[in-house]
Parts: structure tokens; C-alpha cells; sequence
């Protein structure tokens, strides 16, 4: 995970973070990197990548998990459930990115009040 984020953010394709999904059943495997900054698109975020990644290759969501290397920004984490994965692994919290004022502390802050 780690690597793969090296590279989201050497290549600047993308902010880092990466996100992995793996199909318990099968055992098949999905990675996929920030790529905000080279698709110029917000939602390119590695979880949501990852997701499309994986519908297109005809994952079973209900019976896959997603580890990412931080914790889901709020629009991931609701990606995450309509896709109906129910266990998420993360790295990093959101508390950590706080500490580096980022747009993901703004999003928290408002969210919650604080």
C-alpha cells in the first residue's frame, strides 16, 4: 500500500493514497491509486477507482473487503456501503490527515461541527 501511494503521488497522477479490494470467494484482487490530479476529475479518489475497477471485472461487492491506506473520506465511505461491502480496513485516520490541514480535515470539520 505504501508503495503504491509512493507512486500515486511520484508519477502526479494523484494525491496518495491506494486502495485495495479482494474477493473473498475467489480470491481475485483489485488496486487502484488516487488519480484526482491526472483525470482532473474530484471523485478519482482510490477507493471510488478502486470500485469501478472492480464492477467492471464483475466483482460479487457483498462478498469483498477494501483496505485502504486511509480512511475513507465521507463520499467513499458511502460508496463503500451502496456497493455493499461491510468490512473496510484503513491505514491511516482521518485524524492524522487533520494534522496536515487538508481538504479532507475541512470536510471532517464541517460534517461534525468541529
Amino acid at each position: 500500500m505504501i508503495d503504491l501511494r509512493q507512486r500515486a503521488q511520484a508519477n502526479k497522477k494523484g494525491h496518495p493514497f491506494s486502495a485495495m479490494i479482494i474477493e473473498r470467494s475467489t480470491s481475485r484482487s483489485i488496486v487502484a491509486v488516487n488519480k484526482v490530479i491526472a483525470a482532473k476529475d474530484p471523485t478519482a479518489h482510490a477507493e471510488i477507482e478502486a470500485i469501478r475497477k472492480a464492477g467492471k471485472k464483475g466483482f460479487n461487492f457483498e462478498d469483498c473487503i477494501i483496505i485502504c491506506s486511509g480512511e475513507p473520506c465521507p463520499m467513499c465511505a458511502t460508496a463503500i456501503a451502496w456497493a455493499g461491502m461491510k468490512e473496510v480496513y484503513y491505514l491511516d485516520s482521518h485524524k492524522i490527515a487533520n494534522e496536515k490541514d487538508t481538504v479532507l480535515t475541512k470536510t471532517y470539520n464541517a460534517l461534525t461541527g468541529s
